[in-house]
């Protein structure tokens, strides 16, 4: 999280166009060398390391790219399709995997075959077929590089909109004023009246234009990094809602890791005799990043038509545990002792199969959209903390919990004692704890946005 946190801190030094233009460079690169060493284990790792270093760089781009460059009225839409494309770049790498079988036919000779061993388990893959996708990887990454250096920017030449042209001068012009006061002490202090912030709530004093201008930020922050970072850790109200924001996201990024553990194994670590097959599993994944699009879609759409941050969030949450409890019912019940023997074996499997299918579409659309929704209203909850910082704050608390839940379901579906449990019922009744204490936070959890009162 410290590593986050330092990089964060380059990229407010360099800007949104500098540093994107790092990331895009650093992806290309990394793109290649998984392509000119697809053979090389320890050069492909190199590879995609630094593919993960590129992402510090681009992962805050769709929050802070609508800050810059829509109105207030399109910040939240704008920043729904910028996560949307993420998810579509994951959908598009996932849908290539079920339509390729990079394992070899036995048709291919050497050295166009390689041979792998993982858990003593030997096969064999074509080296043709997979440089080819490598290929198509390294010219996407190529081609997002040379339209973020044509077309990227720091800020439009001109404000998007009336809205924000004035949020730009009446927000320099309120900075000017009251930052001064601020960076007099080190934390904002909640019991002093000429403080910029007061209680829970940050409040313009002054000023008497449209809130919709300031409702959803926007605008350059006088601030400078460390003085944002202090300004959000120095509420016990955000630091609990950091981990209310990171324990969904990282739920979904555990997800697509176990899906296929969760469809191929049963409780016993044998295959499974509803088993699905690996195109099946692709498939799943598909569906899964292919909901989170329209999650993040149908977000953007409500908080635009309702601003109701809180309320969209609770729903979100509400239909996550939801389908994490479907997913986790249908997954587990033809191998844990769930009795089916009133229904043929073709409709239990049928029957199973769409229960799994409706809770993966359930998570994918829910978790995706809280996330879109999660980043605004942090973003909204900080101001006038520097955007950057506040995304970048977001995203470590994301990625820290991802971390998390990927080795705690590593562990669980490794070592947990099948005579004293499912592993895989352990790991997705965490998922569901999980995404149930942020409901629980987000219920009780009463933080102001950053509104001025009318």
């Amino acid at each position: 999280m410290a590593f986050f946190l330092s990089l964060f801190l380059l990229m407010h030094r360099l800007g949104l166009y500098r540093g994107q233009l790092i990331g895009a460079v650093l992806n290309a690169m990394g793109a290649a060398i998984r392509y000119r060493y697809a053979d090389d284990y320890s050069k492909v790792y190199v590879g995609t390391l630094l593919a993960a270093y590129a992402q510090t760089f681009i992962i805050s781009a769709p929050s802070l790219i609508a800050a810059s460059w829509f109105g207030a009225q399109e910040r939240t839409t704008a920043t729904s399709l910028g996560i949307l494309a993420s998810q579509l770049g994951t959908a598009v790498g996932l849908g290539v995997t079920i339509f390729v079988d990079f394992n070899d036919d036995g048709t291919t000779t050497y050295p166009y075959i390689h041979i792998g061993d993982v858990n003593n388990n030997s096969d064999t893959v074509d080296m043709n077929k997979l440089q080819h996708y490598l290929g198509a990887q390294l010219v996407m990454a190529c081609v997002a590089l040379l339209l973020i250096a044509i077309f990227g920017g720091d800020e439009p030449p001109s404000p998007p909109s009336r809205e924000a042209h004035n949020a730009r001068v009446d927000r320099a012009s309120a900075m000017e004023f009251l930052a001064p006061k601020h960076r007099d002490s080190d934390v904002p202090s909640a019991d002093d009246e000429s403080s910029l912030l007061l209680g829970d709530a940050v409040i313009l004093q002054y000023y008497t234009g449209d809130e919709s201008d300031f409702s959803m930020g926007g605008g350059p922050s006088p601030f400078d990094y460390i003085e944002s970072v202090k300004i959000v850790f120095s509420k016990w109200r955000n630091v609990v809602y950091l981990v209310s924001y990171g324990l969904p996201i990282g739920v979904f990024y555990a997800i697509p890791v176990f899906v296929g553990q969760l469809l191929t194994f049963d409780r016993y670590g044998t295959e499974s005799n509803v088993a699905w097959s690996p195109g099946a599993i692709g498939w799943a994944g598909l569906v899964f990043q292919l909901s989170g699009i329209a999650g993040c879609f149908i977000a953007g759409r409500l908080i635009y038509r309702t601003n109701e941050f809180r309320s969209v969030l609770r729903g979100l949450l509400g239909g996550s545990v939801i389908s994490l409890l479907i997913f986790l019912l249908a997954a587990t019940s033809t191998s844990s002792g769930v009795d089916t023997s009133m229904i043929s074996n073709d409709q239990s499997t049928t029957s199973v199969s769409i229960a799994i299918v409706f809770g993966l579409m359930g998570c994918g659309l829910c978790l995706a959209a809280a996330n879109t929704v999660g980043v605004e209203w942090g973003r909204a909850m900080t101001f006038p903390a520097d955007e950057v910082a506040v995304g970048g704050i977001l995203e470590c608390s994301a990625e820290l919990w991802g971390f998390i839940m990927v080795s705690t379901g590593a562990w669980m579906m490794d070592n947990v004692d099948y005579e004293y449990g499912d592993g895989r019922i352990c790991f997705l009744g965490t998922l569901a704890a999980a995404v149930t204490f942020s409901l629980v936070v987000t219920v009780l959890l009463q933080p102001k946005t950053t509104k001025p009162p009318r």
